[in-house]
C-alpha cells in the first residue's frame, strides 16, 4: 500500500491501544479542562484531539481499503478473463466433436487460430492495476490489518498468480529409449592391420568360394539342359529318318532321272490344277489335277500326291526342329565353356589369396610383440547404444499456442490428443478459478478486522468526551454527532463525510476568539512522548 508502511500504521494506532489499556493516551497531553478558559478552552482542546485521531485513522484505514478494493479489482478482471476463455474452449470442443463425427481435421485450421487469438486477448485484458492473475508468476500485493494479543497491525502479503501456466500433471516427464549411433576413433597397431588385411582376404575368399559354388550349380544345370536338348535332337532325328524312309518307300525319292522328271511334271500339273479351281475354273482344275495323278503313276509313286505334299512338310517341320535344337546345344556348350574358364580363374586367385593369408599369418610369428604392438594409424568404427530421451508432453506449452497444438493434432487426424490438449487448457482455467476463490476468501476475512477499529474509534471519541466536556459543550455535541453516524468505515471507504473540524467550525468560532492560545503550556510533554 504506497506510503503506509507498518511503522506509520502502528504510531497512528498508538492512540486506540492506549485507550483500551486506561493508559496515557493522546488527550492527556492536552490537560481537558484542566486550565484554559472554562469550556470554551475544554472544547478547543477536544476539538484538536478527537478531530486527529479520525483524521490518522481515517488516512490508514482509508488505505487499507484502497489496498483490498484494488485487489477485488485485479480479481474481478481475471474472473472475467478466465469466463470469456472458458467460452473460447468450448468452442474448440465442439469443433473436436465435429472431427469426431466425420468433418476434416485440416478444414478448422483457421478457426481454431480465430480463437486463440480470442484467449489470448482475454488474456491480455484481465489485468488491473498492473496486476494479471491470468499471468504466470504476477504478484498482487495486498495490506491487511491484522489484531493480535489486543494489538492492531499492518501486513503486506504478496500472492503470486498461478495464471494459466500447464498444470502438474501436463509437466510431469516421460522417457523413451531410442538407439543412438556414433562414430568413434580408434587407435590401429601393426598386428591389428595385418589381421584386418587376413580378415579381408579371407572374406574375399568367402565370396570367391560362394561364386564358385554357383558357378558350378550353373554347370550343373547346363549339363542337364544340354542332355536333355540331345535327346530332343536324337528324337527329331530318328523321326525325320523315318517320315524320309516313307517318302522313299512310296516313290517319292526316284532314282531314275526320268522318274524324277515325270514326278517333277506331275507336282508342277497339280500346282496348276489348284491355281485353277482358286480361280473358280473348275472343269479345268479337275482335269489338270487328274492328269497330274496320272503322270504320277507313271513316275512310280504309290500314293497320292497330296499325301506325298503332306509327308514332306513333316518331314521339312521336324528338320527344322531338329536345327533350331542343335543351335541351342552350341549355345549351352559355349556357355559351358565360359563358366569352365571363370571357374579356372576363381581356382587360380582362391589359391593366390590363401598363399597371401599364409605370408601374413608367418609375418605376425615372426614380428616382435613391440612391433606388432607399434600404432600405425587410426580408424573410425560405428557404436550404437540406447539412450533415454525425455520426450514432450504436447499439453505442457504456453497457453498463447495450446489451440495451434489442438488444430495440429485435428490436422493428423488423433482426436483423442487433441481432447487431452482441450482438457489440458481447462485444467489451467479451473486452477485459476480456484485460486481466485481463495483470494476472495482471504479479503472476505478482514471485515472483522475493520469493524473492530471503527468500534474502539467510537467508544473512545465517546469515552473521552463524557469524561472531559459538560453537557453543554459544543465539542461534546459534535462528538457525539460523530459518533451517531453511520459506521465510520463509510468514511474510510471514501465517502465524502464532513471531519470533526468541520464539524465543530460553526460551533466554536466564536468560542476561539476569545482564547489566546488552544495549546496549554503541557503540550511540549506529548510531543516528547509522540516522538
Amino acid at each position: 500500500m504506497g506510503g503506509l508502511s507498518n511503522i506509520n500504521a502502528q504510531s497512528a494506532l498508538k492512540q486506540l491501544v492506549g485507550a483500551q489499556n486506561n493508559k496515557k493516551n493522546q488527550f492527556e497531553g492536552f490537560s481537558l479542562g484542566a486550565s484554559g478558559s472554562g469550556l470554551r478552552g475544554s472544547a478547543s482542546q477536544a476539538i484538536f484531539s478527537v478531530s486527529g485521531v479520525l483524521r490518522s485513522d481515517r488516512a490508514i484505514l482509508s488505505g487499507l481499503a484502497s489496498s483490498l478494493s484494488g485487489a477485488r479489482g485485479a480479481v474481478a478482471a481475471a474472473r472475467s478473463g478466465s469466463e470469456q476463455i472458458t467460452d473460447t474452449l468450448a468452442r474448440a470442443a465442439d469443433i473436436i466433436t465435429a472431427v469426431e463425427k466425420g468433418a476434416p481435421g485440416s478444414a478448422f485450421k483457421g478457426a481454431l487460430s480465430g480463437l486463440q487469438a480470442e484467449a489470448n486477448k482475454a488474456v491480455q485484458q484481465a489485468g488491473f492495476s498492473g496486476t494479471n492473475l491470468l499471468v504466470e508468476g504476477e504478484t498482487l500485493n495486498i495490506t491487511f490489518g491484522v489484531q493480535e494479543r489486543g494489538n492492531y497491525d499492518f501486513r503486506q502479503v504478496g500472492i503470486e498468480a498461478v495464471g494459466l501456466s500447464p498444470t502438474e500433471e501436463a509437466r510431469k516427464v516421460s522417457y523413451t529409449t531410442q538407439s543412438v549411433t556414433e562414430t568413434v576413433e580408434v587407435e590401429v597397431t601393426r598386428q591389428d592391420r595385418i589381421e584386418q588385411r587376413i580378415e579381408k582376404l579371407q572374406e574375399r575368399q568367402e565370396r570367391l568360394s560362394t561364386r564358385e559354388t554357383r558357378i558350378q550349380e550353373r554347370l550343373e544345370r547346363l549339363a542337364a539342359r544340354e542332355e536333355l536338348l540331345e535327346a530332343r535332337a536324337d528324337r527329331l532325328a530318328s523321326r525325320a529318318e523315318t517320315i524320309e524312309q516313307g517318302i522313299v518307300d512310296a516313290g517319292g525319292r526316284p532314282t531314275d532321272s526320268k522318274d524324277q522328271r515325270e514326278l517333277d511334271r506331275a507336282k508342277k500339273t497339280k500346282a496348276q490344277g489348284e491355281t485353277k479351281i482358286d480361280a473358280g475354273n473348275l472343269t479345268a482344275g479337275e482335269k489338270a489335277l487328274e492328269r497330274a495323278e496320272k503322270t504320277a503313276d507313271k513316275a512310280g509313286l504309290t500314293i497320292s500326291l497330296d499325301e506325298l505334299e503332306r509327308q514332306e512338310n513333316r518331314l521339312a517341320k521336324t528338320n527344322d526342329r531338329l536345327s533350331r535344337t542343335e543351335q541351342r546345344i552350341e549355345r549351352v556348350q559355349e556357355r559351358q565353356v565360359r563358366l569352365t574358364e571363370r571357374l579356372e580363374k576363381i581356382t587360380e586367385r582362391q589359391e593366390t589369396i590363401g598363399d597371401r593369408v599364409i605370408t601374413l599369418q608367418e609375418r605376425i610369428e615372426t614380428l616382435s610383440e613391440e612391433q606388432l604392438n607399434k600404432v600405425v594409424g587410426t580408424r573410425t568404427e560405428t557404436v550404437t547404444r540406447d539412450v533415454t530421451v525425455e520426450v514432450e508432453n504436447p499439453a505442457s506449452g504456453s497457453f498463447s499456442d495450446i489451440l495451434g497444438v489442438i488444430a495440429q493434432k485435428l490436422s493428423e487426424g488423433d482426436t483423442e490428443g487433441a481432447r487431452a490438449v482441450l482438457g489440458e487448457a481447462q485444467a489451467r482455467v479451473e486452477r485459476v478459478g480456484r485460486q481466485l476463490d481463495q483470494i476472495e476468501n482471504t479479503i472476505g476475512g478482514r471485515k472483522t478486522f475493520f469493524g473492530a477499529v471503527e468500534e474502539r474509534l467510537t467508544d473512545t471519541i465517546k469515552d473521552r468526551v463524557e469524561e472531559n466536556l459538560d453537557e453543554d459543550s459544543a465539542a461534546r455535541r459534535a462528538a457525539l454527532a460523530l459518533a451517531k453516524l453511520e459506521k465510520i468505515g463509510r468514511l474510510f471507504e471514501g465517502e465524502a463525510k464532513p471531519g470533526i473540524l468541520e464539524l465543530f467550525t460553526s460551533k466554536a468560532a466564536e468560542e476561539q476568539k476569545t482564547e489566546t492560545s488552544i495549546r496549554p503550556s503541557t503540550e511540549e510533554e506529548p510531543e516528547k512522548e509522540d516522538a
